[in-house]
């Protein structure tokens, strides 16, 4: 699997557990958003590693404190400062 195959379900699978364990918000969040989210999150921090740790932690926290996708959002744009 090439490297970008290998992001490209990394995004998917997460976005499907964000679907599976966040609950829904009062805005659609859709595949595209999540993806441009997790890619400027790459961008910002220059680590693809990081990026992946940092994004699974977010949506781990999300759904243990029962937020919403809209907390999410808001927690991925800031963490891509």
């Amino acid at each position: 699997m090439s490297h970008i195959n290998q992001l490209l379900y990394f995004i998917s699978q997460t976005y499907r557990q964000v679907q599976l364990s966040v609950g829904k918000g009062a805005t659609l969040y859709p595949y595209s958003e999540f993806a441009r989210q997790v890619h400027a999150l790459l961008a910002a921090v220059g680590n693809e590693d990081t990026a992946r740790k940092l994004t699974i932690e977010l949506v781990e926290e999300a759904a243990a404190r029962n937020e919403t996708t809209d907390y999410l959002r808001q927690k991925l744009v800031a963490a891509a400062g």
